[in-house]
């Protein structure tokens, strides 16, 4: 392996990528061990660029792996007042998760316009660009996991029962009733985030979802919702770039 490889810590996992390559991905805390999985540490890579929301003993274990096995110290990304066109909407930029960050990045320079991005993974994310680049702001809430985990310590269910595989409309056993509610929740969510910055700024040009359970929330929203599996990784290359 050659050139840079791109690497997303996320709360619960991790994603890479090599420039122009598949990358791969792992719900793992452990980003050391799965990278010496995927990669012969002999196949050393020219630089490492990490984009983190993870916690520091995370990112500690990636970078103590990088050092050891490819005498490499990690380039850490992090949120700016402005990048690649995009103006952060948050008053401290880096209080933003870089997560969310990249795919403002990717989201204008692959569409250019305003465009209505969800990122559903431990936390659910919303975030309004506007077609000039400018981050309006967003919503955050629990992801469908932690809802699940949370109504489980909130009451006596035992934890393994609230993770029903399949959720339905209306269910017909607790699992399924929670399987379903807690799906209807970020849907509604998303629902309720696209009318309302359709009645302030006008129906964006594009809404995006990525994220672990996407592709499970975007079969509730219809075709309407693009699915972009890749979005965080291909804003933290294009923010990786030199400036020219």
């Amino acid at each position: 392996m050659s050139g840079r490889l791109i690497v997303d810590l996320g709360s619960r996992g991790i994603a890479w990528r090599g420039v122009g390559e598949p990358g791969g991905a792992a719900h793992d805390n452990a980003p050391g061990k799965c990278l010496a999985q995927a990669f012969d540490a002999a196949l050393r890579p020219d630089e490492v660029v990490v984009g983190s929301v993870a916690s520091e003993a995370v990112n500690q274990n990636l970078r103590a792996w990088c050092r050891e096995n490819w005498q490499l110290v990690p380039r850490e990304l992090t949120p700016s007042a402005e990048a690649r066109g995009v103006r952060n909407a948050y008053r401290d930029p880096e209080q933003l998760g870089v997560d969310r960050w990249a795919a403002l990045v990717a989201a204008h320079r692959r569409y250019g316009g305003a465009a209505l991005i969800a990122d559903c993974g431990t936390a659910v994310t919303v975030d309004y660009l506007a077609g000039d680049g400018r981050h309006v702001g967003g919503l955050i809430a629990p992801g469908i996991g932690l809802m699940r985990d949370a109504l489980a310590r909130g009451t006596r269910l035992d934890p393994v029962s609230v993770h029903a595989p399949t959720p339905r409309l209306l269910g017909d056993d607790t699992e399924l009733c929670i399987a379903g509610g807690v799906l209807a929740a970020v849907t509604g969510m998303l629902r309720y985030a696209a009318d309302k910055v359709a009645a302030r700024y006008g129906a964006p040009q594009v809404f995006l979802i990525t994220g672990g359970d996407a592709a499970t929330v975007q079969a509730r929203l219809g075709s309407e919702w693009q699915l972009a599996p890749f979005l965080v990784l291909d804003g933290l290359e294009w923010l990786a770039e030199k400036p020219r």
